[in-house]
């Protein structure tokens, strides 16, 4: 009996050194990353995982050859940023007719860089809508569920193309470490080479999914502020209101939770989160354009009040005051007289519409995750109707 105890006691006690150990390391690394701030960038980013791997970003179609783009409708084009970073992209051509698909030649296949490059710049500036692309953190413009989601909006409107960036320090962009300013840059870089080839810009839809929504916050706000531009609008997908609110509740890095629980605690790793990324304040400043929220409600990596909170906000910064009831944000629906509700039948999804000139769209996708938002035929008639197709 009393070997049993001691043998209790000292297991207990090994826990417990066990327990203390892996608290102090906790604490340790933590200090060290708030210590020293550039050590941030690699957790936020993740660009570090390279997947897909193995993408031969060589030859004319760079990659996408194998992702089931219809043969000659992807170019893989280089941009280059004011900070002399090159990035990496993919232009994508509308889907075609299938009499147009099946009337190619190897003509085509034998056509000179310069002719193909021409022909695309062609059908580009006489694009209806071109969609400008930001993806999220980790992995490269070639992953499955953001390929699914280009071939959604090539099929939204008679000629839609996609423009999909991979930022510095990813896929074959320059391998430059990504910072909030660099990708900025990339951002930027990115808009004015859409615009060089002669589109409008009030034919450019601006896209960011997860990290993306930041990107694309930035930029719509930017352009708002810096050159007086407004778009033809910014979709968001799975947006978080700040990357520190977004990294509180991360459970993939869960390197935060322990402190979201606590309101003075949870503020204050708040303000030691290096890179910003503050959608809310840049979205509150572009009040020109037409914005529309997509987000699953099934979405455990960045959880959908993070788009009702968005959502209230960009209403309440165009109508100058609050919308709503800060419980719409944890619970039920926004009651709001600048608001209308649509709940669509089957419980597949909810809309909700500012009444304002300017259209302000949120839509939430009972069944949709953080990256399945592709697989839902709601989300493409919500973006088609938004932009006036249907």
């Amino acid at each position: 009996m009393t070997r049993v105890k001691k043998s209790q006691s000292s297991c207990t006690g090994r826990l417990a050194r066990g327990a203390v150990y892996a608290v102090a390391v906790y604490l340790t690394f933590v200090a060290t990353l708030v210590s020293f701030p550039t050590l941030q960038p690699p957790l936020v980013y993740i660009n570090w995982i390279r997947y897909p791997f193995g993408v031969d970003w060589t030859g004319p179609e760079g990659g996408a050859g194998y992702l089931g783009f219809a043969h000659d409708t992807v170019r893989t084009v280089r941009i280059t940023t004011s900070d002399n970073v090159t990035l990496g992209a993919w232009h994508i051509l509308p889907k075609q007719p299938a009499a147009v698909a099946y009337a190619r030649t190897a003509k085509q296949d034998s056509e000179e860089p310069t002719a193909r490059n021409a022909r695309f710049d062609a059908q580009l500036a006489d694009a209806d809508r071109v969609f400008l692309y930001f993806h999220g953190n980790a992995g490269n413009r070639a992953h499955r569920h953001r390929v699914d989601f280009y071939k959604m909006l090539q099929g939204i409107g008679a000629r839609s193309h996609v423009v999909a960036i991979d930022y510095r320090g990813f896929g074959d962009s320059d391998r430059v470490s990504p910072t909030e300013a660099g990708v900025q840059r990339d951002a930027i870089a990115a808009w004015d080479w859409v615009i060089a080839r002669g589109v409008q810009p009030a034919k450019v839809v601006v896209v960011g999914h997860s990290l993306g929504t930041g990107v694309a916050s930035f930029l719509v706000n930017h352009l708002s502020t810096a050159r007086n531009t407004t778009g033809a609008g910014l979709l968001v997908l799975a947006a978080y209101v700040t990357m520190a609110d977004a990294a509180l509740g991360y459970p993939m890095l869960p390197l935060l939770w322990p402190f979201k629980h606590h309101p003075q605690l949870a503020a204050k790793a708040r303000s030691l989160v290096a890179e910003r990324w503050d959608s809310e304040v840049n979205l509150s400043g572009a009040t020109s354009w037409p914005v529309l929220f997509l987000h699953g409600a099934q979405d455990f990596e960045i959880p959908s009040w993070h788009a009702r909170r968005l959502f209230r906000a960009v209403v309440g910064a165009r109508l100058g005051r609050e919308v709503g009831q800060d419980s719409w944000v944890a619970e039920g629906e926004l009651q709001d007289s600048a608001v209308e509700i649509k709940q669509f039948a089957g419980n597949e999804a909810a809309l909700y519409q500012s009444k304002e000139k300017t259209p302000v769209w949120f839509l939430e996708v009972e069944e949709a995750g953080h990256n399945t938002l592709a697989d839902f035929e709601i989300v493409r008639t919500c973006i088609s109707a938004w932009q006036g197709f249907i």
